[in-house]
């Protein structure tokens, strides 16, 4: 499951370590985020034109103003939102573009109430209006003090119109060229930023009022950096208003930027929308009179220009220059310099923000480039078609993932792979030749990383050979020759002294890797140890590589002092077999005086030995630790030297301690044989680790006693990705309530054109491009009998296209007895007395009725003992459409059929049903789906009938916190 900020804009942040300057950052926060919950559903506009289909007001008793945020919102061709203030009828029409651009939230508007209206286009189905919170200020006290006020508040009310407000942070922002590309402080951003212009004056209680619509507009790409004094910028672009101008576009003005730093002494000047004592005059814009540069440092200077909470984000300018971004108060009060790198790279990436991001300049597809989209236009828009916040947001590592996978062809043999003469992290290496006359004899240098032993074979193959690892020359002596043996120590000294590497590790070489390293260690074993029992140089634990197979029998807490050695091409292996009669984590931890290697090995039973889980590696007596989660059987603990020379036994250094650790047995809940997470299991824990230790850290109950409905719930909402293409999903040729459907390739087809099939619901549009596009329809999933479906009072479409026929002929019903392509549903009546069901006027062939007395699933299909009323024509109905009445009794269960007069009668239509009367008294259970006043398993099996339609997960949520209710 992908968990990601939800931002119509590109953000990388970095976060630094802040000098200890003592200063306060400058912004001053506006509003508070209030729970709001408002679904619409989906709601359909049939008609030519377009039309308000909802309408509602929504309040916040008190609060100053009303920002709102949507999500999920679907607004089909034609249709958009439309908010309005009441106090002063400020108007913003949002559609999905627009929705888009202002990252699924509003402008602000005034006062404390707003009418919300979605307007359907013609001929729509789908619309849904979705509101997550809102946003508003109660009030709005000034922080006690003056931080960054430098004497006399001698600042003057302003309205320049290069200068913006930005919330919600309450920080100050600079345009500073004519695509509207802005720059203010980086401890100011946050997921959905707004910058105004024309602010008015703010109210007696300090809460602040907003500017009209039209001077308000979203920030759509930014880039940022909050580290701290010297390290605090933001470059930002603004998109459109509700007018399609951008604040350029509007009022044509901006400031331009330095290209280096200013002088101490240089006259500064600020405008900002800084706090006020003087409540009207709070966050608006004032104008700071001329300060100065007292000092300036690599990173950033500072001046005497009075700047307090709010003008963080002020442009400081000299000559009406900006030379800086005010920062930091008290006085003297902090600017980072205009002119750093970072930042300057920064603005240029997000001023080009907007254009396509599908194309070249858009960074590579199988790396995260930090914009939105790729630089391979078809492999962007086929990730893009799947994952829209890769070009919408940013191209993340999942982005990149994804294109690796499915379009971008990995390059393991080749510039950039990384060095072949050391381990390089990252599969296969740069020399071409090289790379690729390894991997031929060591598929795991390409496939899964360019390790130590790469590095070796590469010396051997291609007579590769870098300045560190085994052959190059001990490290605690001059041993004549650039580096040396131990890797880790080479490239330490030689970081520091690039000489050792180059020319020669030499007497000054050897004193700094002593001090460095700590010299040689004399034995990595401390006498309490078991013995390995191999003499050096001979062979009784070989395992697999000795003639006969030889072994030293091992158990979990083992703990083995052994020697290991290497020469001439030969080195020695040691097997250490652990018998495990119960699954979990088997470790080894290495410690060596030679440059070692510890392995996890299976197929012992049969020597065909298989590496598995975590490798380790050690070198002057570091540990190294091997691990892999294991089922019962018997494994090996495998050491060795990481090379085939240069450990002789009598070179000293063939010492090596091995720990043999195991697990919990299966009492570790959270282990591979455990059930599954995705459903209740029956037993503690299940079978996904991280997924299980997630769930049972915050619900213990999931490992301590049963892996439940609870814990799936949670597994499939934080961990688990859900399966919407496949079985299981719901047909793919009528709407089915859930994401995807279940004919994979039909359903990853539609799903790459109309992401929303995927990501939010199967609807009728999904339906009918899988109908248009994957060879027809499948049949309706109510086409046999014992396929029947719930269905409850009022209208509820169905179709019988490509339905079977499979009920029996009734020589009581009309013309041939026979009701053809039918399809089937399950009432429960809400009523004593007349009960009516009807096509009547309501589809668009010629239906057949049919009613029968019991639910009962073995009576499929029902015969006629069981008949209680068939209609083929009904009197008064159009298009030879259908009714039946019945006298229902209260909280029997009726089958229901629906088909057609011949057999060339197919299609689609509305089924009602009308129960007149009632069951008595009204029964206060919402999730009493039986008639019976409790809701109890009869309902819960009525809800598990009809799951997927119209039921599903946050219907049996409620279902159950209703559970026991009784009227």
């Amino acid at each position: 499951m992908r968990s990601r900020l939800s931002i119509a804009a590109l953000i990388a942040a970095t976060t630094l370590a802040m000098p200890a300057f003592g200063q306060q950052q400058g912004n001053f926060p506006v509003g508070e985020r209030v729970p709001f919950e408002l679904d619409t559903g989906f709601i359909a506009n049939a008609g030519p034109t377009a039309k308000v289909l909802y309408q509602d007001t929504v309040t916040v008793n008190g609060g100053a103003f009303v920002r709102l945020y949507f999500e999920p919102v679907r607004l089909e061709p034609g249709s958009f939102i439309r908010i309005t203030s009441l106090l002063d009828g400020e108007v913003q029409e949002l559609d999905a573009a627009g929705l888009a651009a202002w990252n699924y939230s509003s402008a602000y508007f005034n006062g404390d109430t707003v009418t919300v209206e979605l307007i359907g286009g013609p001929n729509t189905q789908n619309n849904r209006l979705t509101i997550l919170d809102l946003d508003s200020q109660f009030g709005n006290p000034i922080p006690t003090g003056s931080c960054g006020i430098c004497g006399p508040d001698n600042r003057t009310l302003s309205g320049e119109l290069w200068s913006a407000r930005l919330f919600p942070a309450g920080c100050s922002a600079s345009v500073y060229n004519a695509d509207s590309c802005m720059v203010s402080a980086g401890h100011c951003i946050e997921s959905s930023n707004v910058v105004q212009f024309n602010v008015p004056l703010s109210n007696p209680d300090c809460s602040t009022n907003n500017p009209p619509v039209a001077d308000q507009f979203p920030i759509i790409a930014v880039q940022f950096q909050n580290g701290g004094v010297g390290a605090d910028w933001a470059a930002m672009k603004a998109g459109t208003n509700n007018q399609g101008q951008t604040p350029f576009q509007r009022y044509g003005q901006s400031r331009p930027l330095a290209g280096g730093p200013p002088s101490v002494g240089n006259a500064t000047e600020i405008w900002g929308y800084g706090v006020d004592s003087q409540c009207e005059r709070s966050q608006v814009q004032q104008y700071s009179p001329p300060g100065q540069v007292t000092s300036v440092q690599p990173n950033f200077f500072l001046h005497n220009s009075d700047a307090t909470f709010g003008n963080s984000g002020s442009g400081i300018l000299v000559s009406n220059v900006i030379y800086g971004i005010n920062t930091h108060c008290p006085c003297d009060n902090v600017a980072t310099r205009i002119d750093l790198p970072a930042f300057v790279a920064a603005r240029a990436a997000v001023c080009q923000a907007g254009g396509d991001p599908c194309g070249p300049g858009s960074g590579p597809c199988d790396q995260p480039n930090g914009t939105p989209g790729c630089d391979d236009v078809a492999c962007c828009q086929l990730i893009c078609g799947q994952d829209p916040f890769c070009c919408d947001t940013e191209w993340d590592q999942i982005c990149a993932n994804a294109a690796i996978e499915q379009c971008v062809e990995p390059s393991v043999c080749g510039p950039g792979a990384g060095p072949c003469d050391i381990p390089n992290g990252s599969p296969g290496c740069d020399d071409v030749a090289c790379c690729e006359a390894v991997c031929a004899v060591d598929p795991f240098c390409c496939d899964t990383e360019w390790d130590q032993i790469c590095a070796n074979e590469a010396a051997e193959i291609c007579a590769v050979q870098g300045p560190c690892g085994p052959g190059a020359g001990p490290f605690d002596v001059p041993n004549g020759s650039p580096g040396c043996d131990d890797v880790e120590c080479c490239e330490t000294v030689c970081a520091v002294d690039p000489f050792c590497c180059e020319t020669e590790w030499d007497q000054i070489c050897a004193n700094e890797a002593i001090d460095l390293c700590g010299g040689p260690p004399t034995t990595c074993c401390d006498g309490s140890e078991l013995a390995e029992g191999e003499a050096c140089g001979a062979d009784t634990n070989g395992g697999c590589n000795s003639t006969p197979v030889a072994f030293v029998e091992a158990a979990c807490g083992d703990t083995y002092c052994g020697t290991a050695w290497a020469d001439a091409g030969t080195r020695d292996t040691d097997w250490y077999r652990v018998t495990l009669t119960n699954g979990g984590t088997l470790s080894g931890t290495l410690q060596s005086e030679f440059d070692g290697v510890v392995f996890i090995v299976d197929g012992i039973a049969a020597c065909a030995p298989v590496v598995i889980g975590e490798t380790g590696a050690s070198v002057n007596c570091t540990p190294g630790t091997a691990s892999a989660v294991v089922g019962p059987g018997q494994y090996v603990v495998f050491v060795a030297t990481n090379a085939f020379e240069g450990y002789p036994c009598d070179s000293g250094n063939n010492d090596y301690r091995l720990a043999i650790s195991c697990d919990k047995d299966p009492g570790d809940a959270c282990n591979p044989n455990a059930g599954p997470c995705d459903v209740p299991n029956g037993t503690p824990g299940c079978d996904d680790i991280a997924c299980c230790e997630l769930i049972c850290s915050q619900d213990p109950f999931c490992c301590d006693t049963e892996w439940d409905q609870i814990c799936a719930n949670a597994a499939l909402e934080q961990c688990v990705e859900p399966t919407v293409c496949g079985p299981g999903a719901g047909p793919c040729d009528v709407p089915n309530g859930t994401p995807g459907c279940d004919d994979v390739d039909c359903c990853e087809l539609i799903c790459f054109a109309d992401p929303f099939c995927c990501e939010t619901e199967w609807d009728q549009i999904c339906a009918d491009a899988a109908i248009a596009q994957c060879g027809g329809p499948v049949g309706p999933i109510n086409d046999d009998c014992a396929d029947r479906i719930a269905i409850f009072d009022g209208g509820t479409p169905y179709s019988t296209i490509d339905a079977t026929t499979d009920g029996n002929v009734h020589a009581a019903c009309q013309f041939d007895g026979q009701t053809y392509h039918d399809v089937w549903y399950n009432y429960t009546a809400t009523c004593n007395g007349p009960l009516t069901i009807s096509t009547c006027n309501a589809a668009d062939y010629d239906t057949d009725l049919a009613v029968y007395a019991t639910c009962d699933a073995a009576d499929c299909p029902p015969g006629d003992a069981d008949l209680i009323a068939c209609n083929d024509d009904f009197s008064g109905c159009s298009g030879f459409t259908s009714e039946v009445t019945i006298d229902a009794v209260c909280g029997a269960c009726y089958k229901i059929r629906v088909g057609g007069w011949n057999d060339g009668d197919q299609g689609t239509g509305t089924l009602t049903i009308t129960c007149n009367g009632d069951c008595g008294p009204k029964c206060p259970c919402v999730w009493d789906l039986d008639g019976d006043c409790d809701v109890d398993p009869s309902d819960l099996a009525n809800l598990l009938a009809s799951w997927g339609a119209p039921y599903g997960p946050a219907d049996l949520a409620a279902l159950l916190a209703e559970w026991g209710c009784s009227g």
